[in-house]
């Protein structure tokens, strides 16, 4: 049958194409315009959407979570939580169990928080179906056993949280398909026993809790598939004795716990508060990786010495509160190089080996609190020179020896209180002590200097003997310490010696509150209170006053008085014995009895009393009336009751007189008067005078009298002081400290230091014109510090410098000196600081500190070439004591084998040299290296293997180079590495930095270098990273810096970046500053800054912005209630430069409507490519049916023509003649009027006729019927 058209509508108009055309565009314009008219997906408009949310919980649609947490549910809130939810949060309901349909829709969780509920049952298939779920918390619920089956679908799972339940058993495999667990918590459970085979299967395990439980052991090989296991806490549990065939009965063992041959990668232990007292030798054997041991709160009574013997990596011990311990051994540290922090409190240590912390020279805290210690012996800066803290609190230790402290120059807090000192130590080496405590002792005394030299930010001097505190000892210390000085309950007396702390009140210092006067006994304990400074007024202060002569004058004062006393003594009786011997020697015996008998005495003998002298008379002779002289006694004696003699009288009132004067006899004997010349400024109290910067010609303008003996330290720097002759320096025979830098001396005469010889111990003759070291000086045999910087030397001689044998510290900068005799420094066996700095030095200095135990040598800004190895310059030695050499600016370009044997060497500056590359031997020999500076040299390659034995690294420089690139695993052994600067180079590739694991990486400097790309984990292998500077590159997008907890600084400015993701800094909570200035950023999202609660700083300068309702939230910001800190920072840095209408306005000036109305009304990212999606799709259907419709009705067009041809032959068959013989005969070709008649007669014989074949015979050629044919199907 042939088709046909049902209507005469089917057939479409030559306009066809254009009327689909249309209708395809229009609905294309209509898509994008409702696409357009959504509004933007805000975050907050969906997270208030009722339609999924339950109006009681926090939903997130961006992280996809939803918490309901703490409102009593009783099972799930089904309703209120989406299919796709990742992260599912409800504690604290009142959920009872999980039964295999509670979970079953979620098939996206990655988090499930169901702590502090009842749960008491989980069904066997309650977690079917969740193989993405990678954290389960169960913590606080009342489980009693391992839901072992359910957990079995759970292969993602990476932490698990069983803490407080009521788990007593581990069985067997309980956590056999947990084979990504990580983090396995079972705290406070009540476990009592655990099976040999609880842990199998958890390969990847890395953090263990086992604390707060009752286990008494832990079953031998428990743990040997353990083998990444980190951290295993087991504190607060009955672990005490264990027992096997290898082990002694009552000694304890960990490496029991695992694989007797494999290496542990157990890095901390914490095994507090426990019954452990005795250790099996092989207690750690074979933990190389473990950093932190916590043995406190337990009954060790010994320790082994070989106890530590594997722990060369132990950072962190502590052995507090292990009350039978009263020994540690000798050599119990001597593998632990590495040790940080040691905490033996509340022990019973008596005495400690001066050997024990011999290998411990990077111990920064030490904590020895409440044992019986006497002494601190142990103790030197030698031996711990990185020392940060030391708590010797609540000890015995009535002295500390200068020695002990001294050097100790990194100490930050040091804690004497509790103990029985009377003499505080001297401070004055330790310059970076910010607290000190020494409450609680028997101090009675603080010198002037007492802290001078220190830092000291927090002071207590509580419970102390202290009467009086001297103004210069306190305002020693900085201003802004006065209310951290804690002086109460000390019987202090309140006189005229504190009145500077009243001065300190009226500036706003509360000092005088504290002081509690214990003098006058009159105010002590009133009734309303005791007295305290600050009660007093200035002048009734400032006229009690109590003076306190210094001892050698006491002494001075006590021998006059007795001896005037004695004087007294003896003149008084020589005088009474010669005034009775003159009276009656001129006289005869005779005439001396009737001189004292009346005239008719009748007397045969008398004694007669004249004052106080007793003279007794033999009786006369009766015939001749004589009496012999001889027979005359006088007795000399002391009558208090009869007259009294004028000489008697005389010397009694001197006597008594001077018992009366002695105070003030001794105030004028002790406090005689002293006097500061005009040009110059004295301290009294610190026996110091500044005469500097005076113009002064001569010290005798100054010295005019006696009165300026008493000074200890002289300041005569910046004058015009032209030579030091026999008596410039005669006036000061008590200096201790000279400066005459500054002046302009050109010789020094020998002698001018003659009556100084034994006391003077630091001379500084620095900015002089001194052309040779003077010979004068040798003279100074008690010389400690000498400064000859800044003159004219040119030469030193082998004798420079003889006979100073007790000289620490020599300065020779800023000279010119270049011929040397290597012999210059021979005999200064104590000189520790050296310096040449500024110099012409051309040499390598070989044997020429072969007597000097030096310390610090400063060679910088010379031409040493370093062509020897540098322990060549301290004689024969194989290593030396140098702990500090700096080679700054010198003509170094090689330095492979060095340094060998320099195993003392704590820094090392090569910086300014010609250095292009670091081999494997360049820095061989330098184990204890920790400060190593190679920056501005011509650094073009670095060895990956140059650091491989420098374990103890902590800053390294390589700035200001050539580098490119630096190898891999170039930090493979410096995990101490704390500060890293490659900044200034042409660094690429940073791939050695952040593909390494440096735990301890503070801060990293990359700015001004080439880096385009940084690897996608960013830094998160710098878990300590705090200070990140890559600012000056071509950076184009921010670097992964999510999950660094200790980041604090970024910069980031002067690179191309031009966006930051929302996501950009998340888990990076402390960051206080951010530095974004200088890049591509056009506008930004709240939600990158949203999470930062610390931000201070947030610089957005000279940036394209683009002002618009992108960066309405900015201003937002600005007019908040409470805006964070780093708001300022967008008011200030923040101008339009689009659109053009706008360029250059500050945003603070932009008013919200302008803002608003140049919007782009942006659409959601999802929302975009669903309408382009739309749109395409659209299109296709549209374009596929056309052409669909079109070749259809193409070949329904070509059967018709084939139709009406076969019609054709059959007409001319059956009539002989027909439609295509007379027309074609008669009228030429067939045209398009004529087909569409053939084609309308085709039709009506068809339908008259029906369907059928057609034989006529007529005839047309072929070309005839092709064109027929084509003119049909168009």
């Amino acid at each position: 049958m042939i088709w046909r058209p049902r209507c005469k509508s089917d057939y479409i108009p030559t306009n066809m194409a254009s009327y689909k055309y249309w209708t395809s565009s229009s609905l294309v314009i209509l898509v994008i315009a409702v696409g357009a008219s959504l509004p933007p997906l805000e975050r907050d408009a969906i997270q208030s959407s009722s339609s999924f949310c339950w109006e009681v919980c926090t939903c997130d649609s961006i992280y996809q979570l939803v918490k309901c947490a703490y409102l009593d549910l009783p099972s799930f809130p089904f309703d209120t939580v989406r299919n796709n939810t990742r992260a599912l949060s409800l504690p604290g309901n009142l959920i009872s169990s999980l039964s295999g349909q509670t979970l079953q829709r979620f098939r996206q969780l990655r988090l499930l928080d169901l702590a502090e509920n009842q749960i008491s049952w989980i069904a066997e298939d309650a977690f079917e179906g969740q193989p993405k779920l990678m954290e389960l918390i169960l913590s606080d619920n009342h489980l009693s056993g391992v839901p072992v089956a359910a957990l079995l679908p759970l292969k993602s799972l990476r932490v698990l949280n069983l803490a407080r339940n009521n788990i007593t058993y581990l069985g067997a495999e309980s956590f056999v398909n947990l084979t990504r667990l990580q983090t396995l918590s079972l705290v406070s459970n009540g476990l009592h026993v655990i099976d040999p085979g609880a842990f199998l299967g958890l390969e990847a395990l890395r953090v263990l809790q086992l604390d707060h439980n009752f286990l008494t052991e832990i079953p031998a090989g428990s743990l040997s598939t353990c083998t990444r296991l980190e951290l295993l806490d087991l504190a607060s549990n009955s672990i005490g004795t264990f027992f096997n065939s290898s082990e002694s009965l009552g000694e304890f063992s960990v490496r029991s716990w695992f694989a007797p041959t494999e290496p542990t990668s157990l890095t901390t232990l914490n095994l507090s508060k426990n019954i452990i007292d005795f250790f099996s030798p092989s207690c750690f054997q074979g933990m190389t990786r473990l950093s932190a041991l916590d043995l406190s709160r337990n009954y060790i009574q010994e320790i082994p010495e070989s106890l530590f013997e594997d722990l060369g990596m132990l950072d962190t011990l502590n052995l507090n509160r292990n009350s039978p311990l009263y020994f540690l051994p000798a050599g119990l540290f001597h593998n632990t190089p590495n040790l940080k922090i040691l905490r033996v409190k509340h022990c019973q240590l008596t005495d400690l080996p001066k050997e024990l912390l011999y290998n411990t020279s990077h111990l920064q805290v030490l904590d020895l609190t409440a044992n019986g210690l006497y002494d601190v012996n142990f103790l030197s800066s030698d031996i711990v020179p990185f020392l940060r803290e030391l708590r010797l609190s609540q000890n015995s230790i009535t002295q500390i020896s200068d020695d002990h402290l001294f050097g100790l120059s990194m100490l930050e807090v040091l804690d004497l209180s509790g103990n029985q000192l009377t003499k505080l130590p001297l401070l004055h080496s330790l310059s970076s002590l910010q607290e000190l405590n020494v409450a609680q002792n028997d101090l009675s005394w603080l010198g002037a200097t007492a802290f001078r030299g220190t830092s000291i930010m927090k002071l207590d001097l509580s419970f102390n003997n202290l009467q009086s505190l001297k103004k210069l000892t306190i305002f020693s210390l900085p201003d802004y310490i006065m209310a951290d000085i804690i002086l109460n309950d000390n019987p202090w007396t309140c006189d005229c010696q504190l009145l500077w702390t009243l001065e300190l009140s009226y500036k706003g210092y509360t000092l005088a509150d504290l002081i509690e006067c214990a003098w006058p006994l009159a105010y002590k304990d009133l009734p309303g209170g005791n007295l305290y400074v600050a009660d007093y007024n200035y002048r009734k202060l400032a006229h009690r006053c109590t003076q306190y002569p210094k001892r050698k004058n006491i002494y001075m004062l006590i021998g006059v008085w007795f001896g005037v006393v004695a004087a007294l003594i003896l003149l008084f009786w020589a005088a009474a014995f010669v005034h009775a011997r003159r009276r009656f020697r001129p006289r005869q015996p005779r005439e001396r009895f009737l001189l004292f008998r009346g005239p008719t005495e009748k007397t045969t003998g008398s004694t007669v009393n004249t004052g106080h002298s007793k003279v007794r008379f033999k009786a006369l002779d009766s015939e001749t009336e004589s009496l012999d002289d001889d027979e005359t006694t006088v007795e000399i004696s002391m009558n208090c009751c009869g007259k009294r003699s004028s000489y008697f009288t005389y010397f009694r009132s001197l006597f008594f007189l001077l018992v009366v004067a002695i105070p003030h006899i001794g105030k004028v004997v002790c406090f005689e008067e002293i006097f500061c010349p005009l040009s110059c400024v004295c301290d009294f109290d610190l026996l110091v005078a500044n005469c500097s910067g005076m113009g002064l010609f001569d010290v005798d303008n100054v010295a005019v009298d006696s009165s300026y003996n008493w000074t200890e330290s002289l300041d005569f720097s910046g004058n015009f002081l032209s030579a030091v002759d026999l008596d410039t320096l005669s006036g000061f025979p008590s200096l201790l400290d000279l400066s005459l830098a500054g002046n302009e001396i050109q010789d020094i005469t020998n002698g001018s230091f003659g009556l100084l010889e034994k006391r003077l111990h630091r001379l500084v003759l620095g900015g002089n014109m001194l052309s040779k070291v003077p010979t004068a000086i040798r003279e100074l045999r008690a010389l400690r510090e000498l400064d000859l910087s800044r003159n004219n030397l040119w030469y030193l001689a082998g004798d420079s410098f003889e006979g100073l044998d007790v000289l620490e510290s020599l300065n020779l900068d800023h000279n010119s000196i270049h011929v040397f005799d290597g012999a210059a420094f021979r005999g200064l066996t104590s000189l520790n600081k050296l310096s040449l700095t500024e110099n012409f030095l051309a040499e390598d200095p070989v044997d020429w500190f072969e007597d000097c135990p030096m310390r610090e040598l400063y060679l910088s800004h010379n031409a040493v070439p370093l062509a020897s190895e540098v322990r060549t310059w301290f004689g024969p030695n194989e290593t030396t004591s140098l702990e500090h050499l700096v080679l700054i600016n010198n003509n170094i370009d090689i330095v492979d084998g060095r340094f060998r044997g320099m195993v003392n060497l704590l820094k090392l500056d090569l910086g300014r040299n010609q250095i292009k590359s670091i081999t494997k031997e360049s820095m061989e020999g330098l184990p204890n290296l920790v400060e190593l500076i190679i920056n501005s040299n011509s650094l073009m390659f670095i060895d990956k293997t140059s650091f491989r034995n420098m374990f103890n690294l902590q800053f390294l420089s390589i700035d200001e180079n050539k580098l490119v690139s630096l190898p891999g695993g170039l930090f493979g052994a410096s995990k101490r590495l704390t500060r890293l600067n490659a900044a200034r180079n042409n660094l690429e590739d940073i791939s050695a930095i952040t593909d390494e694991y440096l735990p301890e990486l503070a801060e990293l400097y990359l700015y001004s270098n080439a880096i385009q790309h940084i690897a996608s984990q960013g830094f998160t292998s710098l878990p300590m990273l705090s200070q990140l500077v890559a600012g000056d590159n071509l950076l184009s997008h921010v670097p992964n810096v999510t999950n660094l907890p200790e980041l604090q600084t970024l910069e980031l400015s002067r690179n191309e970046i031009h966006s930051v993701s929302p996501t950009a800094f998340r888990g990076s909570h402390s960051l206080l500053q951010i530095y974004l200035e200088q890049n591509q950023l056009e506008w930004l999202q709240y939600e990158t800054f949203a999470e930062l609660f610390y931000l201070e700083k947030l610089s957005l300068s000279q940036n394209a912005w683009w002002c618009d309702c992108r960066v309405e939230w900015m201003q937002d910001l600005m007019f908040a209630e409470n805006p964070p800190f780093w708001v300022n920072d967008i008011i200030d840095g923040v101008y339009c430069s689009k659109p053009p209408e706008l360029s250059g306005a500050a945003l603070a000036e932009v008013t919200s409507e302008e803002l608003v109305l140049r919007c782009p009304n942006l659409l959601n990212r999802n929302v975009i490519l669903v309408l382009l999606g739309s749109w395409f799709g659209v299109i296709f259907l549209f374009v596929a049916r056309f052409w669909c419709r079109k070749f259809s009705k193409a070949r329904k067009r070509k059967t018709i023509g084939r139709r009406n041809i076969k019609y054709q032959r059959r007409q001319e068959r059956s009539r002989g003649t027909g439609i295509f013989g007379n027309h074609l005969r008669g009228h030429g070709p067939i045209g398009w009027s004529d087909s569409y008649a053939l084609i309308l007669q085709n039709t009506d014989y068809d339908e008259h006729n029906g369907g059928g074949g057609n034989n006529g015979n007529g005839k047309i050629n072929r070309g005839e019927r092709v064109e027929i044919a084509r003119v049909t199907t168009v």
